[in-house]
C-alpha cells in the first residue's frame, strides 16, 4: 500500500544493457533488490530497484492504470493515478516505410505487421492509433464537420502562421481566442472555419489550455508536416486522408462483422445494448435487461481480480469514521 511507481524501459543499446548488470544492493535479507549504479541518483526518495522482464512485465504495470481505483477520497484528491510514456513509444517501424505505404495507397499495412514474442513466435498485429495518427491527424470535433470544413481546418496552419508571424502553436491559440474573445474583425475567412474550436474552449474545464484551438492547430502543422514528407500538395493528400479513414471505418465493420459470426453471445449482447420501447404515443430507447446483467457481471467478476481488496476496504472505512 506504499505510494510507488512502475518504469518500463525500452532500448536497443548493448552499453545501456552492461550498464544495467552493474548493480548494488538495496534491499535487505528478507527482501533483496538490486539497483543499477547509474539509475540510483536519478531517484531520491526511498527505494529503487529494477530487474530484466521477462517480455511480460508490460501486462503487470498495465493493470495498474486500467483497474478501477478504490482509493481513499484524502489520496484521490491529493494525486490521482498517472501513466506518463514516451513519445512514440514502441513505434520502430521506419518512417520511410509508412511513407511508402501511403503514396501506394495500401493501408492494409497498418494491419499486417507482426511482433516475435519472448518464444521466437511471430504474432500480427495492427498499428496502433498513436501511429497512423502522425500521419492522419484528427482534431476535436472533427467529425462533426464536412469535407470542405476539415480541409480548411486541416490546412489553417500556414495561414495562421503568416498572419501572426510566428509558427509556435501555444502563441497563435493565444492570439486566436483574444480575436475572438475581443471581438476583432475577421479579415480573413480562415476565422470563420475555426470559430467553432473557441465556443468548445469557452465550454471547457481549463479555458487557458485553449484546448480546442491547440487540437485544431496541431492537427494542422502535423496534416501539413506529412503531406511534405509524402511529397503530395495539401488537396492530394486530403484524398489520400479520406480513403484512409474510409478504409478503417470498413476495416473495424468487417472486424465486427467477423465477431458476430464467431461468438453468439458477443452478437447478442451488442445488439441488446439497447432496445426500443413504445410509451405515451412516442418511441423511447432504453437499456436492455440482458445487457444490464451482463455488464453488471463482468464487472463483478473484473473486481474480484483487483489486489488488495480488503486493505482498501479497510482504509476507505477509517477514512469515513
Amino acid at each position: 500500500m506504499r505510494p510507488h511507481w512502475h518504469c518500463l524501459l525500452f532500448f536497443n543499446s548493448s552499453s545501456l544493457s552492461q550498464a544495467f548488470e552493474n548493480c548494488v544492493n538495496v534491499g535487505t535479507t528478507s527482501r533483496p533488490c538490486s539497483c543499477p549504479r547509474f539509475l540510483r541518483p536519478f531517484w531520491e526518495f526511498g527505494i529503487c530497484d529494477s530487474k530484466r522482464t521477462n517480455g511480460e512485465a508490460y501486462n503487470y504495470v498495465s493493470a495498474y492504470v486500467n483497474q478501477s481505483a478504490n482509493f481513499p477520497k484524502l489520496l484521490v484528491l491529493l494525486s490521482n493515478q498517472k501513466a506518463y510514456h514516451s513519445l512514440q513509444l514502441g513505434q520502430i517501424l521506419p518512417e520511410e516505410s509508412i511513407v511508402s505505404a501511403i503514396q501506394k495507397g495500401d493501408f492494409s499495412f497498418f494491419e499486417r505487421q507482426f511482433y516475435v514474442d519472448s518464444f521466437g513466435v511471430e504474432n500480427p498485429y495492427s498499428l496502433w492509433r498513436s501511429y497512423f495518427t502522425r500521419f492522419f491527424p484528427k482534431f476535436t470535433c472533427s467529425s462533426q464537420l464536412t469535407f470542405e470544413q476539415t480541409y480548411r481546418v486541416l490546412t489553417c496552419f500556414e495561414t495562421l502562421r503568416d498572419l501572426y508571424s510566428t509558427d509556435s502553436v501555444g502563441v497563435i491559440c493565444r492570439r486566436l481566442f483574444y480575436h475572438y474573445h475581443f471581438g476583432c474583425p475577421d479579415d480573413h475567412d480562415i476565422y470563420d472555419y475555426l470559430r467553432f474550436a473557441y465556443y468548445a474552449v469557452l465550454h471547457s474545464k481549463v479555458v487557458s489550455l485553449f484546448s480546442a484551438l491547440r487540437s485544431c492547430i496541431s492537427a494542422s502543422r502535423a496534416f501539413l508536416r506529412a503531406a511534405a514528407k509524402c511529397g503530395l500538395t495539401p488537396t492530394a493528400y486530403f484524398r489520400k486522408y479520406l480513403d484512409f479513414y474510409s478504409y478503417l471505418d470498413l476495416s473495424h465493420l468487417r472486424s465486427h462483422f467477423e465477431n458476430c459470426l464467431a461468438s453468439s453471445e458477443y452478437c447478442s449482447n451488442y445488439y441488446n445494448i439497447y432496445q426500443l420501447r413504445h410509451i405515451n404515443g412516442s418511441y423511447i430507447y432504453a437499456s436492455d435487461s440482458e445487457f444490464s446483467r451482463f455488464r453488471v457481471s463482468d464487472q463483478i467478476r473484473f473486481e474480484r481480480s483487483i489486489k488488495h481488496r480488503d486493505e482498501i476496504a479497510l482504509l476507505n472505512i477509517n477514512s469515513n469514521l
